[in-house]
């Protein structure tokens, strides 16, 4: 009986390491760690649902001085024009790949978005079953100036 009683602690202990962080573990993680751990949340394949809620929660904790529309948007899981990378981070995450291209109006950086493939090793594809590859432009200001979903 003790034994079971151990093994079923054990269990549990493994299933709430499994289920990401606490609220302290993540109040403690600045912005970029926490767009890292919702893109893990999001795209974990042990299917525990609701983590990346309480990841997107922490960082709208971090920052009382978002606007209610801002705020909206990231809880709905949408990006829009004027958000900031901060912002665009809470909402989707990090980005599977960054890059830059010169325009005319300056450099413009973009994030790009979709769930990495199994494939050989070296680098993942961009988009596999439902999840479709998509794109964040932002402006020389640091500011998104377009959307591609």
């Amino acid at each position: 009986m003790r034994l079971g009683l151990i093994a079923g602690l054990m269990a549990t202990a493994v299933l709430a390491s499994a289920c990401g962080r606490s609220m302290k573990e993540l109040n403690a993680m600045d912005d970029e760690q926490l767009a890292r751990e919702l893109w893990v949340a999001k795209h974990q394949t042990i299917g525990f649902g609701g983590y990346d809620k309480q990841v997107r929660q922490a960082i709208l904790d971090k920052h009382p001085e978002w606007s209610a529309t801002v705020r909206t948007a990231i809880g709905e899981q949408r990006v829009t024009l004027g958000m900031t990378k901060a912002q665009v981070g809470a909402s989707w995450g990090a980005p599977l790949q960054v890059g830059s291209s010169l325009r005319p109006e300056g450099e413009r950086i973009f994030w790009r978005y979709g769930r990495p493939q199994s494939g050989d090793g070296v680098l993942p594809t961009m988009a596999s079953n439902n999840e479709k590859s998509k794109c964040v432009y932002f402006g020389p200001s640091g500011l998104v100036v377009g959307v591609d979903q």
